[in-house]
Parts: C-alpha cells; structure tokens; sequence
C-alpha cells in the first residue's frame, strides 16, 4: 500500500497488489472543481476533443475506459458519485502507464490528456505540452509535483 498526498492535502492509500487499485473519492475533487468551475453538473458540451459531460467533463470514450457504469454515459457524468466512480476506475486502469498515478501532477495530466498524458509534459518536440495549462489550473488548487 502506497499513501499518496492529494491536492487537498489528505492522505489517500492506493494498493498495488492482484486487486484492482483504490483510489479515494477526495482525489477527484479537485478535478470536478476545475473542470465543472465549482463542482456541478455541466450539460454536455463540444470541446477539442469532442462532446464533455458533467461533473469532470467525461468523454464517451473516457466513460468507455472507466467500464461504463450504469446508467449512461450523460447521466453518469452529471451524478457526483456515478462520475468520481468513473475517474477513479479510469485512474486505477491507467495508472502504470507512463508514470500516471505516482503523484498528484501524474493523476491531472492522466485525467486531462488520456492513458500517455502523464507523459505529455515533455516540451520538446514531438511531443506537444498539451496537458500544461490544466496541470496549472489543478495546480493552483494545491496540488504540487511531490504530492
């Protein structure tokens, strides 16, 4: 077992075992805050990268990625507890791959860029630094590259 500093500052155990990993509902706080401005349940809307839903704004193929708990992609993604399941699924499925989830940045870029976004912090080329300006956003809510 592993503790881990979320960006609010609690101490959040993440097992690495044959089990699948846990991590605490208060690791996704933050990001609800950041991506919904205050933590509510945004209507569906385009981004870059497609429509986003909800408390996290979800993506249909993140809400696939996080083994689509019902009831439904929209629905899921406007109910607080439906869509921290999904991110904290998503996070435990994702988080060994390309240093995701070894520290609260990790787990920002990993929810904001997808499975690599952990590793699209590098700035030279030919990775572009897409996952920067909401690591900065999730940032200067407390969160630090050692927590």
């Amino acid at each position: 077992m592993i503790l881990v500093k979320t960006m609010l500052g609690a101490a959040v155990s993440v097992t690495n075992t044959v089990q699948k990993p846990r991590i605490a509902v208060r690791t996704t706080l933050p990001y609800a805050g950041v991506e919904s401005g205050g933590c509510k349940p945004l209507d569906c809307r385009f981004d870059i990268n497609g429509d986003a839903c909800g408390y996290f704004q979800i993506h249909y193929a993140y809400y696939i990625d996080c083994h689509k708990p019902k009831p439904g992609w929209e629905k899921c993604s406007k109910d607080y507890n439906c869509a921290s399941r999904c991110v904290r699924a998503y996070m435990a499925r994702y988080k060994n791959l390309s240093y995701a989830g070894t520290n609260c940045e990790s787990y920002a870029r990993l929810h904001n860029g997808g499975p690599s976004g952990a590793n699209k912090q590098i700035t030279s080329p030919p990775i572009y630094d897409s996952t920067t300006p909401y690591w900065k956003k999730v940032k200067a809510q407390g969160c630090s590259i050692n927590s």
